[in-house]
This record gives C-alpha cells, sequence and structure tokens, in this order.
C-alpha cells in the first residue's frame, strides 16, 4: 500500500524542486502545499488530516493534541529542523506517533552565528557602520572579547562549539546545562557552574536550550537582575526561554549592556517591535544555519529520517512512542 505523505507548509519554499523532493516522491505518495503557509489551526488540520507521514518544514506549525486527534492515520511527523516547540511530544507519545527532527545539522553553524552577534554587540559593528553612512566618524569605545568571561547555557552540539570558539577568542569559559556535567565541561576547557552563578559571573550569556515547558521563559526577571550591569545575552535558540516583558525592561533600563537576538518570540518581527527601536541590540531574522550546505543538508536527512522510519529502522527519533520523548540541549 503506497503511504500518504504530506509536506503542509513549505512556503517560503525549501524543499520543492529540490533533489529532496524528488527523493521524497520515491518513497509514497506526495501532497506538497507550496503557494501559501497554512492560515489557521483549521487549514493544517485540513491538509494533515488523511496523512500517514508528515514532512514539516516551520516550526509555526503548530501539532497540537487537538490536531493529532483529528490525524487517526498519521504515523510520523518528519521536522526539517533542530527545534520541535510546534509539536506537542507528550501528546505525539500517547497517540503512538513518531517524531524525528535534525541533530547536530546546524551546530557549527548557529554556534558561529551567536559569536557573530556577541561581537556584533561588543564592537557596536551595526551602529557604527550606520553613523559612518550618516557621514560621522565615532570614537566611542568598543569592546574586545578577550579576556571576558563566556557563560553557555545548554551544552549539547551547538552550545560545546559555541564554548570551543570562545576559548580560542581567549574568553573564560562556564557552562550550566540540565544534564550532569560528568567531566563534559573540563573537557572543552570550561568549568561548571550553577545557573544562578553563571549568569552573575558571565559577560557574555549564549542561550543553547530546546523550549519545552521546563525552560520557557528561564530567563525571568529575577535572572535577568543577576547579570552584571554590562553584560549582553546572546539568543540564537528559542525567543521563548527569555521572559520578553523582563528583556525589554532590561534593555531599555540599562540593567545589560545589551542582546544580539536571531530568534524572536514572534517571528517574522513586527513592523512595530520595540526591540527595533533599541540601539543596544543587534538583531537577524532567525537565519543563523540558513546556509545552502546547511540546508540541503537539512532536507534530505529529514527525507532519510522518514524513508528508515518505513524500513523499520527509525533514525533521530525525538519521540519514539515506546519510550516517550527525548529532552535535553539543543
Amino acid at each position: 500500500m503506497t503511504v500518504r505523505i504530506v509536506v503542509p507548509d513549505d512556503f517560503p519554499s525549501y524543499l520543492a524542486g529540490t533533489r529532496a523532493e524528488a527523493r521524497l516522491r520515491a518513497l509514497g505518495d506526495v501532497t506538497l502545499y507550496d503557494r501559501s503557509a497554512p492560515a489557521d489551526a483549521e487549514e493544517l488540520a485540513r491538509r494533515v488530516g488523511e496523512a500517514e507521514v508528515v514532512y514539516n518544514i516551520y516550526g509555526s506549525s503548530k501539532f497540537t493534541d487537538a490536531l493529532l486527534a483529528g490525524c487517526p492515520r498519521l504515523r510520523l511527523i518528519s521536522r526539517m529542523g533542530t527545534g520541535l516547540d510546534g509539536i506537542d511530544l507528550e501528546a505525539c507519545k500517547r497517540r503512538g506517533v513518531a517524531v524525528a527532527n535534525l541533530r547536530g545539522n546546524d551546530a557549527d553553524e548557529i554556534a558561529e552565528h551567536a559569536i557573530a552577534l556577541m561581537l556584533a554587540v561588543l564592537r557596536r559593528i551595526p551602529s557604527v557602520d550606520r553613523q559612518m553612512r550618516a557621514g560621522t566618524w565615532p570614537m566611542e569605545r568598543i569592546r574586545g572579547a578577550r579576556g571576558l568571561t563566556l557563560g553557555i547555557v545548554g551544552l549539547g552540539a551547538i552550545g560545546s562549539r559555541a564554548a570551543a570558539l570562545g576559548r580560542a577568542l581567549g574568553m573564560n569559559v562556564l557552562v550550566w546545562s540540565f544534564a550532569p556535567d560528568d567531566g563534559r565541561a573540563a573537557k572543552l576547557g570550561a568549568t561548571w557552574r550553577e545557573l544562578d552563578t553563571l549568569l552573575a559571573q558571565a559577560d557574555v550569556v549564549s542561550l543553547h536550550l530546546r523550549l519545552s515547558a521546563a525552560t520557557a521563559a528561564l530567563i525571568d526577571a529575577r535572572r535577568l537582575a543577576l547579570m552584571k550591569r554590562d553584560a549582553i545575552l546572546v539568543n540564537t535558540a528559542r525567543g521563548g526561554l527569555v521572559d520578553r516583558a523582563a528583556l525589554l525592561a532590561a534593555l531599555r533600563d540599562g540593567r545589560i549592556g545589551g542582546a544580539g537576538l536571531d530568534v524572536f518570540h514572534r517571528e517574522p518581527l513586527p513592523a512595530d517591535d520595540p526591540l527595533l527601536a533599541l540601539d543596544n541590540v543587534v538583531l537577524t531574522p532567525h537565519n543563523g544555519g540558513n546556509i545552502d550546505a546547511v540546508v540541503e543538508r537539512g532536507l534530505m536527512t529529514a527525507v532519510a529520517n522518514i524513508e528508515n522510519f518505513l524500513k523499520g529502522a527509525p533514525t533521530n527519533l525525538a519521540v519514539d512512542p515506546r519510550q516517550g520523548p527525548r529532552q535535553g540541549p539543543r
């Protein structure tokens, strides 16, 4: 029997017309929606209701328990990305739906982007560039990374790479993660600290955790108040890791020195978002891993995860209905 595969959200398009699409079509009967994103939950439900396999591209497509209830044939969601916050993992487990994602596909690139944001804020590169284009020759002081303390929150593939890059820049590196240290920090030339201690001691804090019930608003007003007044917060993971109102207040009031952000509570960022008016923030449009080789590798891996699942040898399962959701850093 031919497997029904649905791609509900290839807009803006990543998959259509690629080698990955051709490989996907060889696995079953594929319906690919690449002319528009699902307008709402009802439209997403209409698109995937009869699917056995969903190839999910954007985290904006929310696979809630209510949606899953209307997908009686669904066996697998293959996510073309690392983050899984758009998928109710516990509901998938209960309903026997496996979830596969990408592991480490863009770890080097996201870590590199985190360091780039850090340096852009420390050296005030966007601000100085704007001033020069306006005809001035700014002489304000900037900061270098060497000798500063970098605090890594989340020691998965991305966090580990960011720690290594920080060390290469001559930074002292502190790390914290939900998982026990087990000597991982020492292997990176870093020092393990409890989260609150790390926040108080770091000059730069870089977030590398998955968004979940346990990590939502992990960096709240209390924790932002622990940071140094000239400290920088870098977030290339998920906007929801930080309390938005508390972050805006801390940036406006000078309670922290600045931020480098690639992820936001709402994406795309609205044109009237108050972050856009702050000159101590550097913003990028969630594009840290938007590199040709990374995108192609991700597209193909998501197809391979489907192929292997259908063969009975699943790969990269974040949810195996027999075992439950996988936890941990990004």
